[in-house]
């Protein structure tokens, strides 16, 4: 408002002054008399009122109009932005479960694989074709989230966790040394194992999945850090399933019986982030 009253008061001031100007070298050069130059003032100075008004009111209410108008581009731009933003974030995420995709995933674990106190996990749902064969797709979709939230649950918040196959999932675990990242593997065996899934009214189908462990090398590509994992998840596959190994001892090792469970500092760590 401020800003506009100035306006008006500069346009009115600058049109006076200029036809005051005007007026007197027109006069001065007709050589007119005292009363004509007297005449003359006044129309220089009246005019230009009646003039100038209606113009700045014209030009106000056009600033207010394009102030309104870069308003609602700005708000339209922000929109725009935001949308922009979660299809980016949507186009990571997988569908089903809201974990990261495979591409994004390993995009990602590709950018951050570079301290050697990392640790990646492979992790697979049992005899899961049974589940969608017995059950129904439908079943199956339902324990492929119920298995992405537990894991989900499980991590802490600079932990990334992805969905890279149809029944699989995998875990980066930064800042993580092996005997950490092996309880980590061990504790979302176990809680996996005591889910309760019902998929259909009245029954209960019991959960489990295999696990394969590696180490993240400073110098290991994805691919080779992923080959060593998967390795060991085979093996966890072909010594019984619900079994977690690890690919970087001397010899395969079962850890189910061996490892800790207490991973009481991340899921600390989980619960606050």
């Amino acid at each position: 408002m401020e800003r506009s009253f100035k306006f008006v008061v500069s346009v009115v001031f600058g049109s006076v002054l200029v036809s005051v100007l005007f007026t007197v070298a027109i006069l001065a050069f007709l050589k007119a008399d005292g009363s004509s130059w007297v005449i003359g003032l006044s129309i220089s100075s009246i005019v230009p009122v009646f003039v100038s008004l209606p113009v700045c009111l014209y030009v106000v209410r056009q600033r207010k109009v394009l102030d309104n108008l870069n308003a609602e581009l700005h708000r339209a731009y922000l929109k725009l932005k935001e949308t922009n933003e979660q299809i980016v974030v949507a186009a990571s995420l997988d569908d089903l479960t809201g974990a990261l995709n495979r591409k994004h995933f390993f995009e990602r674990l590709q950018a951050r694989r570079a301290s050697d106190e990392s640790a990646f996990l492979i992790l697979d749902i049992d005899h899961f074709k049974q589940v969608n064969d017995t059950f129904g797709h439908q079943a199956g979709d339902r324990a492929i989230v119920l298995v992405a939230r537990t894991i989900g649950g499980m991590v802490r918040k600079t932990d990334l966790v992805g969905r890279i196959g149809g029944e699989e999932f995998a875990v980066f675990l930064p800042a993580t040394p092996m005997v950490e990242a092996i309880r980590v593997a061990e504790s979302m065996r176990s809680a996996i194992s005591e889910l309760s899934f019902l998929p259909r009214n009245g029954h209960s189908h019991g959960l489990t999945i295999s696990v394969g462990v590696s180490r993240v090398h400073q110098n290991s590509d994805v691919s080779t850090i992923y080959d060593r994992a998967d390795t060991a998840l085979y093996e966890a596959k072909r010594s019984g399933r619900n079994l977690v190994m690890v690919a970087d001892l001397p010899e395969w090792t079962d850890l189910e019986q061996s490892a800790e469970t207490n991973a009481d500092e991340r899921l600390d760590e989980a619960a606050v982030a």
